[in-house]
C-alpha cells in the first residue's frame, strides 16, 4: 500500500468515528479536510462521507452505515499528518 493511501485510510478511520476531528490533507498538508455526509435516501442506513481538501481539492469518499450511537463531541483534537 502506498504511503498516501495509508494516510487516507487513517484519516477515514478517524473521521469515521468523529467527523469533527481535525485531519490534515494527506496530499498537500496545508488544510484540514472538510467532511460532508450525503444520504441517498432519508431513511437509509447507508450514506457516503466525502472528505475534501479546500486547498488542493483532493478528495476521498467513504461508504458508511448510520450508527445509532450519538455523535461525539465537537472540538475533537485528533490530528493526522502525512509522513515525509
Amino acid at each position: 500500500m502506498k504511503a498516501e493511501s495509508k494516510i487516507w485510510l487513517d484519516a477515514a478511520i478517524v473521521l469515521g468515528r468523529d467527523p469533527t476531528a481535525k485531519v490534515r490533507c494527506p496530499v498537500c498538508e496545508h488544510e484540514y479536510l472538510m467532511v460532508r455526509d450525503v444520504y441517498p435516501e432519508p431513511d437509509s442506513d447507508l450514506f457516503e462521507r466525502y472528505l475534501e481538501c479546500p486547498n488542493c481539492r483532493s478528495r476521498n469518499i467513504m461508504r458508511m452505515k448510520r450508527s445509532s450511537a450519538p455523535p461525539t463531541s465537537a472540538g475533537s483534537t485528533s490530528e493526522i499528518k502525512a509522513k515525509s
